[in-house]
């Protein structure tokens, strides 16, 4: 049977009992012609190996790829990509799951029309089951029909993408580097030839608040660890986009993702890490995107962001605009410095 639709799931001491969840929701969709790539991370939990083992002899939808070094979650997604067999393919992480008719109903809508990428809703459920969030929200099931909705998700889970437009245009997701999910979105969401969203909240985000993306750890970074060179191709990518709309939004999330890289997450860094940031960012800015200020302010009133990261992000449009982002980042890393304490 031909694969159609290929879910990578990303794994990492996952505890069995959430990992299994996990997986058994996809197993169980009522769209059938699926394989589950699963790649371990070099996992130092004993009993995971021999559980991965007794999954893929068990069911032959899955495939088990083991990392010979430790690549992150980014250059494990990427080698899920490389094994992928599926006209589309989809991401999950191994603390989530899915509901049991969302890769059907995704598909088909997918099918139905003439697009590389499908951005649907999704769920953060507690640890008690209940949902904390719904995106979109409750009630504006109309935001998933703007272009705003496709850029206001940072993750790369919700979407089901069309494996030929990933590798005719080579997007990968940038590894040994921070907000690479970012990054890859914002590629994809630029490239795609109609991307659409749609309002389904199909998936079930598990909320973690010891993950990765919110520990003390992601804030402490080299200047390589910054994906400029990624968020510059980005930049001139976003040149060619004819919509005014569309590249308005473009160039505000990508100044919300250069607000995050040299404000919050460099503010442990070292101090020529942070100004060799600062300055790069700047330029950035200043070389590729005009009336920022407005488009920051725009981004704001129509994106379900954390009100905090809005306000640190207007703010650092602000002073890049007076050329005061040293003093202003300096600030920031001030506040959170006793923040922490």
């Amino acid at each position: 049977m031909d694969v159609l639709v290929s879910v990578i799931v990303p794994v990492f001491n996952t505890e069995l009992h959430i990992l299994e969840k996990c997986i058994i929701s996809v197993l169980e969709q009522t769209f059938q012609s699926i394989e589950i790539i699963i790649v371990n991370d070099c996992s130092t939990k004993k009993d995971l190996p021999s559980f991965l083992f007794e999954l893929e002899a068990r069911y032959e939808e899955v495939k088990v790829i083991h990392n010979i070094q430790n690549k992150g979650i980014a250059g494990s997604r990427n080698v899920g990509l490389n094994a992928a067999r599926g006209k589309w393919v989809c991401f999950l992480d191994h603390d989530d799951w899915l509901e049991e008719e969302c890769i059907q109903y995704v598909y088909n809508y997918a099918e139905s029309k003439n697009t590389d990428m499908v951005v649907f809703g999704y769920k953060m459920v507690n640890e008690s089951g209940f949902v904390e969030k719904s995106y979109p929200a409750i009630g504006d099931e109309d935001f998933a029909e703007s272009p705003w909705f496709i850029y206001g998700s940072s993750a790369p889970w919700n979407r089901l993408i069309r494996r030929s437009f990933l590798l005719e245009n080579c997007i990968r997701f940038p590894e040994k580097c921070l907000t690479e999910d970012i990054t890859f979105n914002i590629r994809c969401n630029c490239l795609a030839h109609l991307p659409l969203g749609i309002p389904y909240r199909g998936y079930c985000n598990r909320i973690n608040k010891n993950s990765l993306s919110r520990s003390i750890r992601f804030v402490s970074m080299s200047y390589s660890e910054m994906p400029f060179g990624d968020i510059e191709k980005n930049l001139e990518l976003g040149l060619n986009i004819k919509d005014s709309l569309v590249r308005r939004i473009h160039e505000a999330a990508i100044g919300e993702q250069l607000a995050s890289l040299v404000c919050l997450f460099s503010y442990k860094s070292e101090k020529l890490t942070k100004r060799n940031a600062q300055d790069q960012s700047s330029k950035l800015i200043h070389m590729y995107m005009t009336g920022y200020v407005n488009k920051a302010l725009e981004y704001g009133k129509h994106m379900d962001s954390n009100k905090t990261m809005l306000i640190i992000y207007w703010g650092y449009m602000f002073s890049v605009r007076l050329r005061m982002d040293h003093i202003y980042c300096t600030l920031v890393y001030c506040i959170l410095r006793f923040l922490k304490k």
